[in-house]
């Protein structure tokens, strides 16, 4: 996963909302800072350094950069905040100060996560093939649920209508995504250590490359260019969809995606079966009989938490 940075937005270390850096500098260009300025370079070039607080220039300088540079009604449009919070935080950007109180702005780099989930249906055949046989079937965004995934213009759409984009979440335990994913809690959620996942993906689909970026939730579409930040137009969502905390596996060959199909991996990468909380005994039953051979593979089973809206997992042990 290449180097990804936001600039965040928090109160008392609790995140309010955040921006990716890559809006940060269309934005700058668009106010007419150019290549000469060390900052936007930085911010281009090397973001995860000023996160890190591993480049000359200090996280202070750089927020002070953007705060002299982007008019706060401009960005506000890209952030999704409520609206008080909106403005506790926009008086802070105007007055030029990183910290007020309990509120304070920062870089932060966006980790690869140790382990991505695949929410599905309970389809015994495709069941099969992913779990027993290793094959992991990759959609197109034409099978996408969101008509503007992929398709912030009509080129972009027509350059990935085809192009394998694996879909996966890192909340194990997200009624939303039981609910619009998994069969209205009745199917299953797959977890997969991305490690060894994106590994086993390369090795074993040659001459492919699997890589894997977060999905970006803005407000607003972003001037993006197609031939300039490819893989960008493959992961700006719409903010209402935030909850899904998604992060995306590409299969590449040089700068060509592959297109959609099933591609092998290491079925020891599958790290977690869980079945939703309306999930029937037969359906546990299958999942864990295709899961017998792998001895580090955990099962897990969703129940509703009592008196609340939401649910909690429970390990089911091996006898």
């Amino acid at each position: 996963m290449p180097p990804s940075v936001v600039l965040t937005f928090l109160c008392s270390d609790h995140v309010i909302c955040s921006v990716p850096v890559f809006v940060l500098v269309l934005l700058a260009r668009e106010q007419g800072v150019t290549e000469q300025s060390e900052f936007l370079n930085a911010l281009d070039i090397a973001p995860d350094h000023i996160a890190d607080n591993k480049a000359h220039l200090s996280q202070e300088s750089c927020v002070t950069f953007l705060q002299e540079t982007l008019q706060w009604g401009t960005l506000a449009k890209y952030l999704a905040c409520p609206t008080y919070l909106l403005e506790i935080i926009g008086t802070l950007w105007s007055s030029g100060a990183s910290t007020q109180g309990p509120f304070s702005i920062r870089f932060q780099r966006v980790t690869m996560p140790n382990t991505i989930y695949r929410f599905m249906r309970f389809h015994p055949d495709r069941i099969r093939a992913l779990i027993a046989e290793g094959k992991l079937f990759m959609p197109c965004p034409a099978m996408f649920n969101d008509p503007f995934d992929c398709s912030l213009d009509e080129p972009i759409r027509l350059t990935f209508i085809e192009s394998a984009i694996g879909c996966f979440s890192t909340k194990p335990d997200n009624v939303l995504m039981f609910s619009h994913y998994a069969d209205n809690h009745r199917g299953l959620c797959v977890g997969f250590d991305t490690r060894q996942l994106l590994s086993s993906l390369t090795t074993m689909n040659t001459p492919l490359r699997a890589d894997v970026r977060p999905v970006w939730y803005l407000s607003k579409i972003p001037g993006l260019s197609l031939d300039i930040q490819p893989a960008l137009c493959a992961t700006c969502k719409c903010d209402i969809w935030s909850y899904e905390q998604e992060f995306r596996v590409f299969m590449a060959k040089g700068s060509s995606l592959a297109a959609s199909g099933l591609f092998t991996f290491d079925r020891g990468a599958i790290t977690e079966v869980i079945c939703g909380c309306q999930a029937t005994d037969d359906t546990v039953a299958a999942c864990k009989s295709l899961t017998n051979d792998l001895p580090s593979c955990k099962h897990k089973k969703a129940f509703q938490i009592p008196n609340q809206f939401g649910v909690q997992l429970h390990e089911i042990h091996k006898i």
